[in-house]
């Protein structure tokens, strides 16, 4: 990456695992929910279980591992110090990620070792399926669908 040897180690803790759960499958979704932040929420058609998303994450975290790293180099590989990437956030949509479009948000939370080839970690705040990869909803589909529940 820009000359570096970098190395990644990417996770999805528990407790992302389970925002993608409550805010990306049609099992958990609140849908009375008001404070929803994003005009469109989109929904893994096939996760229906905690199992099933942390199963989903254990496959995408190669991929999205490998997108974040491009992302990282185009956006910040010309930065002299590896170190300043540390609480970097990037956002990616429209990514495709072994064959599902993917928007995901990776947080840089640990650099380590030296300019020439620091070993980052990262952890996967939020991961969604773009483009037809699953159904989206806007704001006002999902108050219509909350007001008859």
């Amino acid at each position: 990456m820009g000359g570096r040897q970098v190395t990644l180690r990417l996770t999805a803790a528990e407790e992302n695992v389970h925002h993608v759960c409550v805010r990306h499958t049609l099992t958990f979704f609140d849908f009375t929910d008001a404070s929803r932040p994003r005009p469109i929420n989109t929904f893994w058609p096939d996760v229906r279980t905690f199992a099933d998303a942390t199963a989903l994450a254990a496959t995408l975290l190669p991929g999205i591992g490998r997108s974040a790293l491009r992302e990282l180099d185009r956006a910040s590989g010309n930065v002299a110090h590896a170190a300043d990437w540390l609480d970097e956030v990037l956002e990616i949509s429209n990514e495709d990620v072994g064959g599902r479009l993917v928007f995901f948000n990776v947080q840089f939370t640990e650099v380590n070792g030296t300019d020439a080839a620091p070993a980052v970690e990262a952890v996967i705040e939020s991961f969604a399926p773009d483009g037809p990869d699953g159904p989206g909803f806007t704001r006002g589909d999902l108050d219509l669908i909350a007001g008859q529940l």
